[in-house]
């Protein structure tokens, strides 16, 4: 079992590196794309399949997205897959990356309260999707001032559905 821990280590260690030397942006792009696979609850990690529709972002993002997207998957580190009703996802390819890559516990541990404000967010923003006339926005919401303030920062982890909706 630690071998397979080892080999998936390296593996998402070798292609970080390869994207970050190939452009300083896929630091970033990759964190957003690897937190967005993991659900926090009662302290504890678990995986979560992520619909592609939630990991579609604005240009030029978008394209580093779907690179990283299909560099994960062609070495094995995220799975491809469609749920029940026909949706595509994409997941960990193996629950060991949760426990043993040192960087995305970093990054779990670093963005911690984003992650728990993500999980609020992405629903309520897919939704207002589907339904754009509906009164899904958050006005009165204390947390629109900090989704706010995230849109217009350097650390801005919003998806497209989630730009339009703040």
């Amino acid at each position: 079992m630690g071998g397979v821990v080892s080999s998936l280590v390296q593996k998402a260690d070798s292609e970080y590196t390869i994207l970050v030397q190939q452009h300083k942006s896929y630091e970033r792009i990759i964190r957003n794309v690897m937190l967005r696979m993991i659900a926090v609850s009662d302290g504890k990690l678990s995986s979560r399949r992520v619909p592609l529709s939630e990991l579609e972002y604005s240009e030029p993002a978008n394209i580093q997205v779907q690179e990283v997207i299909q560099r994960f998957c062609e070495v094995g580190l995220l799975v491809r897959g469609q749920n029940n009703e026909g949706q595509a996802y994409v997941e960990l390819a193996d629950d060991a990356l949760l426990q043993g890559w040192q960087k995305l516990l970093e990054w779990k541990q670093k963005n911690h309260e984003s992650l728990i404000l993500q999980r609020r967010l992405t629903p309520a923003a897919m939704e207002w999707k589907k339904h754009p006339k509906a009164k899904y926005l958050w006005n009165a919401d204390p947390c629109l001032d900090l989704l706010r303030q995230i849109l217009n920062s350097d650390h801005n982890w919003l998806n497209q559905v989630e730009t339009e909706f703040v």
